[in-house]
């Protein structure tokens, strides 16, 4: 058999190595979504290396082509109100600012009833962690017996493993990863989820790292993952093939925790030892536990038809206090959209952007992806569902919840601290333009959600940066479920 195309990853588990191939028609592998088909080929050494050697540099060299045909213009924007006086790409925040497009899918969305929200996490909710760095030793103490009550919950695996048994439920965990330092560690933190049998698989949507490299983190921690090697083109490319990956496995909830989360907190100074610290082990912990209250209270049906989003504020960028916390400018941004067109549960939400969340994949990749229709009508190549850029997927996925009704649950994650990336960023021109380009992914939904008709000039002027960069395409010859050869085409 001959397929001619782009690969959804590369698939290394144990030692074994498999192209991963989401195709149209069945050749003897399993239908997942929709009417996809996905293959699992094993490829050997010398056909491996062939494609480590040339696919990265492809893979590279097409995202500089696609950046090249599209060069940002900035300067400083008329006002979308009062708070947003700042710059951006020209043409995007033009087009915002004029209000015609956000109008239509006002009027669009009205007929909707957006999407349900089974609970929601408040302000005050995320807030009582900040008692950690008070100077006032009640306050602490408080916030201490808090976060004891909290461990006592969360280490209660019991009716975990019940309720999770009687229905079937298979969970995966996936890092998105690209060169992130504490990768390992917080691989080891969750490990007790493995060994406790709650977690089956851990999944690393790898971005062809080298520092560290897939076999020098396996060889750290020589225990059974899988790794979906992807070019480092994007998070949203990186995800996408891990969950196809966990779709062919029929994984029921994955979890996906961002990689350069710092383990613990209480080594930010001035923090206390804690009876629980806000590490990936603690974001998995609570996105299983809300998971399995929505799986005893609405059937295991509607909780694999829910989304689960952390709630949090972010520390600020330098680590080196928890107060104050913040939501941040993009926040404010995003916010005032939601708003402006009337979303009903995005508006109330602590923090949209989250960059950690709960799915089940087939579901994912059948409701909240650029669809095939979208993909024709911009003449893209179709390689199956497809997932945005990282900086706009999370709108993405919240504006077709909206206009989809999606049930969304919401999880208290409390904080997110990531790894500090240098100095504070003093460009404000860049930091302003990253604030209107984050919200690209939902303008993309709501073209994608709405009737095309009318809509021709914009579909004409704008992709907003919905399709991620195309990857190299192979000839590959396949007999059985093993690879014979394959060329760059």
């Amino acid at each position: 058999m001959i397929y001619e195309g782009e690969i959804s990853g590369v698939v290394i588990k144990d030692s074994n190595r498999c192209l991963l191939l989401d195709i149209d028609k069945p050749v003897d592998c399993p239908n997942v979504y929709d009417e996809r088909y996905i293959c699992m080929l094993k490829i050997g050494d010398e056909e491996y290396k062939k494609l480590s050697d040339g696919y990265m540099k492809r893979a590279l060299d097409l995202k500089k082509k696609i950046i090249l045909r599209k060069p940002p213009v900035t300067g400083k924007i008329k006002t979308l109100g009062p708070k947003f006086d700042f710059h951006a790409e020209k043409n995007l925040f033009d087009f915002i600012a004029n209000r015609e497009f956000l109008e239509k899918f006002k009027n669009f969305y009205k007929q909707k009833e957006g999407a349900p929200c089974l609970n929601h996490v408040t302000e005050e909710e995320v807030r009582k962690i900040e008692g950690i760095a008070s100077k006032d030793p009640e306050r602490i103490e408080e916030t201490i017996d808090m976060l004891g009550r909290l461990r006592a919950e969360l280490s209660d695996t019991k009716d975990w493993h019940e309720v999770l048994g009687e229905n079937d439920i298979d969970i995966a965990l996936i890092f998105p990863y690209y060169n992130e330092p504490t990768i390992v560690s917080n691989i080891r933190d969750i490990w007790d989820l493995i060994e406790e049998d709650i977690v089956k698989e851990v999944i690393i949507a790898d971005g062809w790292s080298t520092n560290p490299s897939v076999e020098v983190i396996q060889q750290r921690l020589d225990a059974p993952l899988t790794f979906v090697k992807n070019p480092g083109t994007g998070k949203g490319e990186a995800l996408e093939g891990a969950i196809k990956y966990a779709a062919y496995k029929k994984m029921d909830l994955v979890i996906c925790l961002d990689s350069d989360i710092i383990p613990p907190l209480h080594t930010i100074k001035g923090i206390p030892p804690l009876p629980i610290d806000i590490t990936c082990n603690f974001f998995a912990r609570t996105f299983i536990d809300k998971f399995v209250k929505i799986l005893k209270e609405h059937g295991r049906e509607k909780a694999l038809k829910t989304f689960y989003k952390a709630s949090y504020m972010r520390v600020p960028k330098s680590g080196l206090h928890l107060t104050p916390l913040r939501f941040g400018g993009t926040t404010k941004f995003v916010r005032y959209l939601y708003q402006f067109v009337g979303f009903k549960t995005m508006t109330k939400c602590v923090y949209p952007l989250s960059g950690e969340y709960a799915f089940n994949p087939r579901f994912l990749l059948e409701e909240l992806s650029v669809n095939r229709e979208f993909h024709d009508l911009y003449r893209e190549k179709y390689h199956g569902a497809t997932i945005p850029s990282g900086f706009t997927i999370e709108n993405f996925w919240n504006t077709l919840m909206e206009t989809k009704g999606i049930p969304v649950a919401f999880c208290n994650a409390f904080i997110h601290h990531h790894i500090p990336r240098g100095e504070k960023v003093k460009d404000e021109l860049a930091y302003a333009k990253q604030r209107a380009n984050v919200f690209r992914g939902g303008f993309g939904a709501m073209l994608q959600s709405m009737p095309p008709d009318g809509l021709e000039r914009y579909i004409k002027e704008f992709d907003f940066d919905l399709f991620r960069f195309p990857r190299p395409e192979l000839r590959v010859e396949f007999e059985d479920t093993k690879v014979k050869s394959l060329e760059f085409i």
